[in-house]
């Protein structure tokens, strides 16, 4: 499976560059050992002197992820009917989803470091997007979600020159238009593990057509549910605090 390519490029000077400095799949390994999806948005990095994909922090968009698990997984509860194979599959997803935003609500509210270059790691960041806008994570061969695993084309590729933004480098605006002669590019998949406080551990290549396959995320679930299930045997009778407020607040 090959992606179209996106191109950035400036009306008052000669900046150009492509979108795939942004693709990729980032998790991040938490101290549980559960491994939860990198929510990022576009941004300038003044060390790469270019545009990346930057950490998004926002816990706005976190308990938006919860809330729509949530809404989806009460519509099961409400059928007439029983749950057939395919609907056991989607409900675990969604509990997957449920979980995750929980978990990465309680990292970033133990989160010191600011945003990442998820491309250099610096830190000389410049949002081009305001991140408590966002509505969502992109849903490119950018990043996954458990219920989300065959992402299709991002919304800045298919609006084509619908996004600018001021040029933190000159007076111009940057704007996206689809590379030229159609260029779709082909990327062997991997997924790159970064710390709670988005720190780079490792690069892992893994089995897919440009993004990993079923069988990665069937397995990512098997292991975020074991390592759950252990983090709740140690907190028997010691409820945490913060998941408690977390999921009131997110009710």
């Amino acid at each position: 499976m090959s992606w179209p390519v996106t191109m950035y490029y400036c009306t008052a000077c000669d900046f150009e560059q492509g979108d795939w400095v942004t693709w990729g799949t980032r998790e991040y390994v938490l101290n549980s050992g559960v491994r939860i999806p990198v929510h990022w948005h576009i941004g300038w990095c003044a060390s790469c002197n270019g545009i990346v994909a930057v950490e998004n922090l926002s816990m706005k968009i976190r308990m938006q992820d919860y809330r729509a698990a949530q809404r989806e997984l009460s519509k099961f509860s409400r059928s007439m009917f029983g749950v057939s194979k395919h609907h056991k599959s989607m409900m675990g997803r969604l509990e997957d989803d449920s979980n995750n935003a929980i978990d990465a609500l309680e990292m970033l509210m133990a989160r010191k470091n600011p945003p990442h270059c998820l491309l250099c790691l610096s830190k000389q960041v410049h949002e081009l997007n305001d991140p408590q806008l966002d509505d969502e994570a992109p849903d490119s061969p950018c990043i996954f979600n458990a219920s989300n695993q065959h992402a299709g084309e991002s919304k800045l590729k298919q609006k084509d020159n619908g996004q600018h933004w001021q040029h933190p480098e000159c007076a111009g605006q940057i704007k996206t238009k689809l590379a030229d002669g159609g260029l779709r590019i082909a990327l062997r998949p991997s997924i790159q593990r970064f710390t709670a406080e988005g720190l780079l551990i490792d690069k892992e290549f893994v089995d897919g057509n440009s993004i990993p396959d079923s069988e990665y995320y069937d397995a990512l679930s098997k292991s975020n549910w074991k390592y759950r299930a252990q983090s709740q045997v140690k907190e028997v009778g010691h409820p945490s605090l913060i998941t408690s407020f977390l999921r009131a607040r997110c009710s």
